[in-house]
């Protein structure tokens, strides 16, 4: 899902975390490669975050998992391969001063 300012700022105040910078180059990459989403990258590679409940849309959604959609291919960190997504386990409020993320 795509990711705005306010949903950014809450991810950030949780965990830490910083998106791939919207105009650089290898976000046009990524989102050639696995859609519209606002990405994060850590050690252990590519991440996106999805609705905690898939039965609410992502415009209204409150909660988010952490989900990896890719790993590293080197030691380098500098090339990634895709994986079968898989949940991290992490749930994060998508709501500025909610409260922090929790293990699902």
């Amino acid at each position: 899902m795509k990711l705005n300012t306010q949903q950014v700022s809450a991810i950030k105040e949780q965990i830490g975390a910083e998106p791939v910078e919207p105009t650089s180059d290898a976000e046009t990459q990524l989102r050639e490669a696995f859609g519209e989403h606002t990405f994060y990258a850590d050690v252990n590679g590519l991440f996106v975050f999805e609705p905690a409940s898939q039965e609410t849309p992502p415009e209204s959604a409150e909660s988010a998992l952490v989900i990896q959609v890719a790993a590293w291919a080197n030691e380098e960190k500098d090339t990634l391969r895709s994986i079968e997504p898989k949940s991290s386990g992490i749930v994060v409020s998508l709501v500025p001063g909610r409260g922090p993320a929790t293990s699902a």
